[in-house]
């Protein structure tokens, strides 16, 4: 029973009791280390917390964050440069400003921004927590670090991998800083996350590295205890444990042993089939059985709308999806249904297809309603380019949709889409070129029709 515990002997439980609550559906994690914090945001940005997630909670005076595609978190006064790429798993505080026009690209993915930061051209960060007022200027390079309040961190610096730097430390120009560097504030304020106020005497080993650092740094450097050390409760605060676990199992060492880490494991309940690690997989495998079963395999004209909605409901709930988790999920569950048809002409095809989504309308206007009008287009054209088929049908299922009497689609919500500079993913960038090549004459059309509008007023 006490095999789990670590850090602890059996022979002093003995006599004592170990109340527990067993969760099942609920959440529930402390941040006693920069693991375990990492892994909790990460937990926050996939919507395992949900509805403790950014676009439905926020502390009370703060702006909530729109949620966009590939779980992309934006406020709404967020400035971004047609010189910014922002690839997936991002959350970017109120007031940020990231790239700069006419100048290198900046690429952010999988990162926790704060308020009020400014990132500039051609900086490159992947795994990265800023707290709010950091200040990145032109050509850095960060990848899985956390940088405190008013930080500042000048040109051309590299910032090695789980790197802590503690709030007002500057990092000077063309700096290096290496895998796992740990800088404090040198005014020794140690009440910040990132370093122990127990742990703040002569004891010890601190010092400022002006050569780290670079010209004009700001900080001192903490040693942090290696691996290879009895005392892991130094590796848990400063280092982050896991991946040093991880690197030392890469390396070789089949004995390396995570302190972070429980064994939970037990003979054959892990032999049973795991469930599906994203919740928008599940939902998204009982869309499609649902879709494929009631409407694409039968005759579109009778599907039972009311079934669906109460089915879909069920499934909203059952996964918790989000309002747009829900539309986006539609709209592939009903493009990965035509799989089973089999080999149709594009004609064909595209006929079945606009047929489905306009019968299925009513069924997505719960939905569409509650969420910004273009995300509807967006969610069409993610499923699109799911096969080439439904990559010719774009243009047609859109048109329909606009023509329909639930007013989904709107001539507003096409132009945003078509003028739009929201990220894509790089591999589906080619694909959404062509669909904007598509759709020009649509587009056109709807201009020349809302001129000729202004024109008779």
């Amino acid at each position: 029973m006490f095999a789990g515990i670590k850090f602890i002997h059996t022979d002093e439980l003995y006599g004592f009791r170990i109340y527990a609550t067993i969760l099942e559906r609920e959440y529930a994690a402390r941040a006693t280390d920069i693991h375990c914090y990492d892994a909790i945001s990460k937990d926050i940005l996939f919507r395992w917390t949900y509805p403790f997630v950014p676009d439905v909670f926020c502390e009370e005076g703060d702006m909530p964050a729109r949620r966009k595609r590939y779980n992309i978190y934006l406020c709404d006064d967020v400035l971004l440069t047609r010189g910014c790429v922002i690839e997936e798993n991002t959350l970017v505080g109120e007031g940020t400003q990231i790239g700069r026009e006419s100048a290198a690209t900046t690429v952010i993915k999988n990162c926790i921004i704060g308020k009020d930061c400014v990132i500039g051209a051609g900086v490159y960060m992947d795994n990265v927590y800023l707290f709010d007022n950091v200040v990145i200027e032109d050509g850095c390079r960060l990848d899985k670090c956390i940088l405190g309040s008013n930080v500042k961190i000048h040109e051309s610096v590299n910032i090695g991998k789980r790197c802590v730097l503690g709030h007002n430390t500057i990092v000077g120009a063309d700096a290096i800083l290496p895998d796992d560097t740990v800088i404090a504030d040198l005014d020794g304020a140690d009440d910040d996350d990132f370093t122990d106020s127990e742990d703040s005497g002569s004891d010890r080993d601190v010092g400022e590295s002006d050569e780290i650092l670079g010209e004009g740094g700001r900080g001192k450097v903490v040693e942090v205890p290696d691996g290879d050390d009895d005392d892991d409760d130094n590796m848990v605060r400063y280092g982050w444990v896991g991946d040093a676990y991880l690197d030392k199992t890469a390396g070789g060492d089949e004995d390396a042993v995570d302190p972070y880490m429980t064994d939970c494991s037990s003979g054959s309940e892990s032999d049973s089939d795991p469930e599906p690690a994203d919740p928008f997989e599940g939902f998204l495998e009982a869309m499609i059985d649902l879709i494929g079963e009631r409407v694409t395999s039968g005759n579109v004209d009778h599907a039972p709308l009311d079934e669906l909605r109460l089915e879909t409901r069920s499934n909203r709930a059952a996964y918790n999806m989000s309002m747009l988790d829900v539309v986006l999920g539609l709209s592939e569950a009903i493009v990965k249904s035509m799989d089973e048809l089999g080999d149709l002409s594009k004609s064909v095809y595209a006929g079945k297809l606009k047929k489905i989504f306009v019968k299925l309308a009513p069924l997505f206007s719960t939905y569409v309603k509650e969420i910004d009008a273009v995300d509807f287009v967006n969610a069409i054209e993610d499923a699109c380019f799911l096969n080439d088929n439904a990559m010719s049908s774009f243009q047609t299922v859109v048109h329909a949709l606009y023509e329909d009497e639930t007013e989904l689609i709107t001539e507003e919500s096409v132009l945003k889409w078509y003028n739009s500079n929201e990220p894509v993913e790089e591999e589906n960038e080619a694909k959404h070129n062509t669909l904007k090549v598509q759709a020009k004459p649509f587009v056109d059309w709807l201009q020349t029709a809302s001129s000729e509008e202004e024109d008779s007023d």
